[in-house]
């Protein structure tokens, strides 16, 4: 089935993805991300999440997701 998923620091613009057809789950995907906040999201077949300024310790994440 088609999967994806993707990690980003978008202070430093450093980004790892995996993507293609897989029988359990895509990756791993890594980044160097102490002390930032990270950006981070997937999709299995139809269904994605997005999740922006995570790990940012007091600040609050942002979450979508989505079915196309």
């Amino acid at each position: 089935m088609d999967m994806a998923l993707w990690i980003e620091v978008p202070e430093t613009w450093e980004r790892g993805e995996d993507y293609g057809r897989y029988t359990s789950y895509p990756g791993p995907a890594y980044v160097y991300g102490t002390g930032h906040c990270v950006d981070w999201g997937g999709g299995i077949s139809n269904v994605h999440v997005q999740v922006y300024n995570s790990n940012c310790g007091a600040r609050k994440e942002h979450r979508v997701t989505g079915v196309r």
